[in-house]
């Protein structure tokens, strides 16, 4: 199986740095917007990682770190199932925004 290249794992890794902690609601907050495509993807990719990945940002770099040639590939095929997705996010936000306004407060 291919190595996922070092640059493609970096720029991973620095988008996971951002979400690994908040993995479990951006899961259900995709799917809540009408993403579930991409939440499943965010689910795979937290399966990468047998006991989830680490709050520490130290100790996730180092689980990054020690992911075997496997494990690479697979995020390297999520990244690029991510960037392939069709639907607009910030568009589905939007309108989710939009037709939920009572939960929002804006001054």
């Amino acid at each position: 199986m291919a190595r996922a290249g070092p640059r493609r794992v970096r720029a991973y890794s620095r988008e996971f740095k951002l979400t690994a902690v908040h993995a479990l609601e951006t899961i259900e907050a995709l799917r809540t917007l009408g993403a579930p495509r991409v939440g499943r993807l965010v689910a795979e990719a937290v399966a990468v990682f047998p006991d989830g990945p680490a709050p520490d940002r130290e100790r996730r770099r180092r689980q990054l770190d020690r992911l075997d040639d496997r494990a690479r590939a697979k995020l390297d095929q999520l990244d690029g199932a991510f960037y392939a997705y069709p639907e607009n996010l910030t568009a589905l936000e939007r309108r989710y925004v939009r037709s939920h306004q009572e939960q929002f407060h804006m001054p």
